[in-house]
């Protein structure tokens, strides 16, 4: 059998995949389907997951990170275009510059080049700016990194009953059990407000 939807990926396998890249766990059964097959279903699956799980956090580091490659990626293509250009005149690469938002001329052509060097670092300051939002990458040592098991389990804790062997939740459950966790907290926040406000 091949993990092809949320409703037969366990979550568990669904974030070892997350963390190793590895497609090959949606097929434990090694049934005759090639990598690039299973990456499509992964992406698929992936999508979906994300967008079921609205995960507010996932959805903004995906927007800053294209954010910031978008800019090293212009950055990039101006800087060799200009260095290029150096060389040799080429109106392909110039129509490139143009596109970008830099004008060249022929009677300050060198002069042009190098303004447009000195202005493309307003390029690597913007990527730096969605860069430093997004998130440091972990510094704690990996045995103290937390676990799908771990959430599971202090979901399992919060809702006051035990979900079973783990590996068979699937992802869909998942999904289900986060929103349930969500309104029990909500709900005992509220609570802990409302007997705040009585002992005032």
């Amino acid at each position: 059998m091949i993990y092809d939807s949320l409703d037969t990926l366990s979550i568990v396998i669904y974030y070892r995949i997350c963390e190793s890249g590895n497609v090959n766990l949606l097929n434990p059964q090694k049934e005759d389907i090639s990598v690039d097959e299973l990456q499509q279903i992964w992406d698929s699956i992936h999508n979906e997951f994300q967008d079921l799980d609205n995960n507010h956090l996932s959805k903004k580091i995906l927007m800053l990170s294209k954010n910031y490659d978008y800019y090293i990626l212009k950055y990039e293509v101006v800087n060799r275009s200009v260095e290029a250009l150096k060389f040799a005149y080429d109106d392909y690469l110039i129509s490139i510059l143009k596109k970008n938002g830099f004008k060249i001329t022929k009677s300050n052509y060198l002069e042009d080049l190098e303004r447009i060097k000195i202005d493309s670092e307003g390029l690597l300051i913007k990527a730096k700016h969605f860069e430093s939002q997004l998130p440091k990458p972990d510094t704690v040592e990996n045995n103290d990194k937390i676990s799908i098991e771990d959430i599971l389990s202090s979901y399992s804790m919060v809702l006051g009953f035990h979900l079973g062997s783990y590996i068979s939740i699937t992802c869909r459950e998942f999904i289900s059990l986060k929103k349930q966790v969500t309104i029990k907290v909500k709900h005992q926040e509220k609570q802990l407000r409302e007997l705040k406000n009585r002992k005032k």
